[in-house]
């Protein structure tokens, strides 16, 4: 049986879900995106609300309305029929065998990405130009100071506000063969779409976010994230005791801005959180108190309250910490409040 599990875990899922279930699997990126979750069922018309993508060679998928964590093909049939695994196994093999290929166990290009990314920081830290950065963050009023300070910890980096120049120091820095080794320039492109994104918030050395300083025009994403996330955006802070869990790392700024004393855990969004930290937390701060401060709409409410319940079954002291009536912490900045 676990040969008829294997395989049945390497079906092509997203023709699976086409031929199949007759759902529209978009094309997002390296990845594929369709608006149903057999899971929790809903339906919002958003290609980006359930994620296809490969891991080691396997595809999965994960909701992020209802934040399903990373699934194999299996479990979408055992949610979408209501069949036990060893049924969805089954039906998988039965039916799809000859009509779906099986995908190479080989390193696939998204991990060899991964696993390049981390030079491509490194590289970054070379930039020493970090005006795009400082000029962004003062108009968001975070002090010089704490922009400095966050420079200096490797938090912040930026690019030349030029795209033209961001692409030189690009093809300079990073050079053009790892920006297409890593994906940060597409095949048959001259230019990286981070050029025109340059403010960098590294997330260690797994990972990065590059934020747009303008408005974004024609639907384009103000930031684009690349790598993986190893581990969240960290301030250390003063107060051992203590440390507040926020989304992204702007908001981790403004809450050092306006007098957060404690460490800061930011997460580039909340389906990024992964219970496990409170764990790594409590070990390395025995007793240290969590502050939930995450967004005040509709998908941080929801992650706070998950993550509360998460820190009570870990015996981890945890309290909500929103930033009053504010959407979020950045937005209480700029009106003046303080902590």
């Amino acid at each position: 049986m676990e040969k008829e599990f294997a395989k049945a875990k390497s079906v092509y899922l997203p023709i699976l879900l086409k031929n199949r279930y007759g759902l529209k699997v978009k094309a997002q990126g390296r990845n594929f995106g369709v608006d149903y979750c057999p899971k929790c069922s809903k339906t919002e018309g958003n290609q980006n609300k359930v994620s296809l993508f490969v891991v080691a060679g396997v595809w999965r998928w994960k909701c992020f309305a209802c934040d399903t964590p990373a699934s194999s093909s299996i479990d979408w049939v055992c949610f979408a029929e209501n069949k036990t695994a060893k049924q969805a196994v089954s039906i998988i093999n039965e039916v799809v065998t000859d009509t779906i290929p099986i995908p190479s166990t080989a390193p696939v290009k998204r991990e060899i990405q991964e696993t390049c990314f981390p030079e491509v920081i490194k590289r970054l830290m070379q930039v020493g130009n970090n005006d795009a950065a400082k000029k962004y963050l003062q108009k968001r009023r975070i002090g010089s100071e704490v922009v400095d300070e966050a420079i200096q910890r490797g938090l912040v980096r930026s690019l030349p506000e030029d795209p033209y120049q961001a692409k030189k120091a690009l093809e300079q820095v990073v050079g053009v063969d790892l920006m297409r080794k890593t994906g940060l320039l597409k095949e048959g492109k001259q230019w990286p779409a981070i050029a025109f994104r340059p403010v960098v918030f590294p997330q260690g050395f797994s990972g990065a976010e590059f934020r747009m300083m303008g408005v974004p025009e024609n639907g384009e994403p103000k930031s684009i994230r690349y790598g993986r996330l190893v581990t969240p955006w960290w301030w250390a802070g003063q107060d051992h005791e203590k440390v507040l869990i926020v989304e992204g790392a702007i908001d981790g700024l403004s809450v050092v801005q306006m007098g957060w004393m404690g460490h800061v855990l930011a997460l580039p969004g909340v389906s990024s959180w992964n219970p496990e930290w409170l764990g790594r937390l409590d070990t390395r701060y025995p007793g240290i108190e969590v502050y939930v401060g995450l967004d005040s709409d509709e998908a941080g409410m929801e992650k706070t309250e998950k993550i509360m319940a998460e820190a009570e079954a870990a015996k981890v002291k945890a309290r909500r910490f929103m930033s009053w009536n504010f959407k979020d912490w950045n937005e209480a900045l700029m009106a003046g409040a303080t902590i």
